[in-house]
């Protein structure tokens, strides 16, 4: 294998591989005098309504008969699912990357969220499915910009990945990579890398915290909220002489950059994770739901079922305050069932008590990462800024109480930065041109599952 060099990659694709959506971006690497390259964002997904810009981490096979590679993924998947002549046939697989977390995947106790895989799929089967048709619809994209001019094996990919995942896991992605076709198991090791989800967040982080006031020596946390799992780390900005990029850097070509002060990250803590994502949330929703129907006799279908916990997901988790009582629409239920006063139903509207959906549903979750958050500034000792960022980061009810527990109390703030929901796969496409950034790690134990990083 010949040696590495970054010249040969003019393209950097990051992909923010999600529980439950995911996200891509990509750069060139054509800019002089040090100038940071423009990150290009995929905004753009198949079926995907409305402008978040992640699409759904789903795919459709066919199982009677059965059919080895997926008929759909994302957004469309889900579509043609709802369809009941379609169900009857179909299998659509969601929360596989949940499989990697090993906690939950060797717990028999584990909540009811791992999903059943397609007969004779194995989860590095299913991951690299989906890869591929990301992958593919990458390609089409690229296709239209500059990137044309380049063939596809000079890309360079950067894989994000959870804080808590074990050596083992991250190798699986690797493969996974592989079998997809991103890169071929000849190439060289750096044209793949791997980060933390974390750490890709305090990448991006960094380069906006001038808006923060964060400043060289100062030490601020990530707490990355994804729909599986909750990642922290605590880092300090420091700045170092950079003696600019030399034809004998392994990375040269990435980012021409002159010499002079650089910011770097140095990482303070140990990373911490859990599984505590937002898919929890929706599973206890779920199961609160269940129990209101079973209260009454009523067993409603898998497919009411799942109708009533997304539109929670998309209307009521994002904008829950723990104040205002919520209304959830059951059209399955209108006119068959009219008004259902032992639980709240009156013409096809449940009313759902904003105390209770904070003390079943909410806040146990909450309280979880509160504890995460605790835990790392113990470690930290000092911390300037609290950045929450992912899907489940945004949401307005975790984000206040973050801040009411912390802010003013030895962090100076909690905060939210631009496109909290893009952080990630934004940092990964800067490690992606500068490697280098992250300047100090914290030693971990190899076979922990809270081993983080891999180049």
């Amino acid at each position: 294998m010949n040696g590495f060099s970054g010249k040969d990659y003019p393209v950097v694709i990051g992909i923010d591989f999600g529980t439950t959506f995911s996200g891509a971006a990509f750069a060139f690497t054509l800019a002089e005098d040090g100038r940071t390259p423009d990150i290009i964002d995929i905004l753009k997904w198949p079926r995907s309504p409305g402008s978040y810009p992640k699409t759904a981490t789903t795919l459709l096979y066919q199982t009677s008969p059965a059919i080895e590679a997926p008929i759909d993924w994302a957004e469309s998947a889900n579509e043609k699912f709802r369809n009941p002549r379609i169900a009857r046939t179909h299998q659509l697989v969601s929360r596989f990357k949940l499989f990697l977390d090993e906690s939950l995947a060797s717990n028999p106790s584990s909540p009811r969220v791992l999903p059943v895989l397609p007969p004779g799929k194995t989860v590095v089967d299913v991951i690299a499915d989906y890869l591929r048709c990301l992958h593919k619809y990458l390609m089409l994209q690229l296709g239209r910009t500059f990137a044309r001019n380049y063939a596809e094996d000079s890309f360079r990919y950067c894989l994000t990945v959870p804080a808590m995942w074990s050596d083992q896991a991250k190798t699986a992605m690797r493969q996974a990579a592989v079998q997809a076709g991103l890169i071929k198991a000849t190439d060289h090791h750096d044209r793949l890398l791997l980060i933390s989800e974390p750490e890709a967040a305090a990448i991006y982080c960094e380069n906006r915290s001038d808006d923060y006031s964060v400043k060289p020596g100062d030490r601020f946390m990530i707490c990355d909220c994804g729909g599986g799992t909750v990642d922290l780390i605590v880092f300090e900005l420091v700045e170092e002489n950079f003696p600019g990029n030399g034809e004998n850097d392994v990375y040269a070509g990435l980012n021409r950059s002159p010499p002079g002060p650089r910011r770097r990250l140095k990482e303070v803590t140990k990373g911490q994770g859990l599984s505590v994502g937002g898919l929890f949330i929706d599973q206890r929703f779920r199961e609160f739901l269940e129990r209101k129907f079973a209260s009454v006799n009523i067993s409603p279908t898998k497919n009411a079922m799942d109708h009533m916990v997304e539109y929670f997901v998309d209307k009521l988790k994002p904008s829950f305050d723990g104040v205002q009582e919520q209304f959830l629409n059951l059209p399955a239920f209108e006119g068959a069932f009219g008004k259902i006063a032992e639980i709240d139903i009156d013409s096809g509207v449940m009313f759902l008590n904003a105390q209770d959906l904070k003390e079943e549903i909410f806040d146990p979750i909450v309280k979880a990462i509160i504890e995460l958050i605790r835990a790392q500034l113990e470690q930290a000792e000092i911390c300037h800024t609290i950045f929450m960022v992912g899907g489940f980061g945004t949401s307005s009810y975790l984000f206040e109480h973050v801040r009411e527990e912390f802010e003013g109390k030895g962090v100076k703030a909690v905060a939210m930065p631009p496109r909290a929901e893009m952080a990630i796969v934004k940092g990964a496409v800067y490690f992606g041109l500068d490697p280098h950034i992250i300047t100090a790690r914290v030693l971990r134990r190899t076979t922990s599952t809270e081993t983080i990083y891999e180049r």
